[in-house]
């Protein structure tokens, strides 16, 4: 199976410099930067991962790209992914106790790792680590804490 080290850092210095702990259940960060979609990474608990550019559509959020990272011991190994285009694709599976993948499409799932190593480099061409602005969604007065 293929890990994607570089995107591996660029979460890593993403959610670091936002202070997320990523790895925390239910862990969620947005970030938002003008002239791109939203850039939002979530933990989907059971050693789950999704980074997704998304973007709001007519009052709708809609996802254009999502992948879904197997994470053990903070190694990145994408799984699934789902595009507005093409649609849903998981090359491996992942036992019930989520701690181990048990059955892999190699091939497909190496090409997964090489797609997302090239967005990791787009996220940093894209300068979101300087440019990207937490997303804070608004509270009302009476029910901050």
């Amino acid at each position: 199976m293929k890990q994607s080290p570089h995107m591996q850092q660029v979460v890593q210095r993403l959610t670091g410099r936002h202070r997320v702990d990523l790895f925390q259940p239910g862990a969620f960060l947005r970030l938002d930067m003008p002239g791109c979609d939203s850039l939002v990474f979530d933990n989907l608990g059971q050693s789950q991962i999704a980074i997704a550019y998304c973007f709001e559509q007519r009052g709708e959020w809609c996802t254009d790209r999502e992948v879904i990272f197997f994470v053990n011991n903070q190694c990145f190994v994408p799984i699934e992914i789902t595009q507005a285009v093409t649609g849903w694709m998981a090359f491996a599976k992942i036992d019930t106790t989520s701690q181990q993948i048990v059955r892999i499409n190699q091939c497909n799932q190496a090409m997964l790792a090489e797609f997302t190593e090239r967005w990791a480099h787009r996220i940093e061409q894209q300068n979101w680590l300087e440019r990207g602005i937490r997303f804070e969604p608004w509270v009302p007065p009476s029910s901050r804490r």
